[in-house]
């Protein structure tokens, strides 16, 4: 009987850590996202269009738009990946995804 308690005492604090560890990835995520956004929008639409400055709470507004237009696609259901493997995708692949956008951008606006 005490083996069963320690089980699912310990499945209880998995699945607690799971639900923090999805929150964190989000915010993570989010924050990349609207920076990447708010620094490409003040190089490429602010002179373009002379609109207002983005900041990164706007620029992550608007990708969730964008984001719930495209939908879930099939690649993005679950899969069989351990969740550690997964967060650990999701921590590297913001910071290096926005990286990536913003470097590229920056070689645009070095041409334009």
């Amino acid at each position: 009987m005490k083996h069963r308690a320690i089980t699912s005492a310990s499945s209880n604090y998995a699945f607690v850590g799971r639900i923090a560890a999805t929150v964190i990835g989000l915010a993570w995520s989010a924050v990349w996202t609207g920076l990447t956004l708010s620094i490409l929008w003040a190089w490429f639409v602010i002179p373009n269009f002379n609109v207002p400055h983005l900041s990164i709470a706007d620029g992550y507004g608007i990708a969730l738009i964008l984001r719930a237009g495209l939908g879930l696609r099939e690649g993005e259901t679950k899969g069989s990946e351990n969740f550690a493997h997964t967060f650990q995708t999701l921590m590297w692949t913001a910071p290096c995804a926005s990286g990536l956008f913003i470097a590229l951008g920056w070689v645009a606006k070095a041409w334009a």
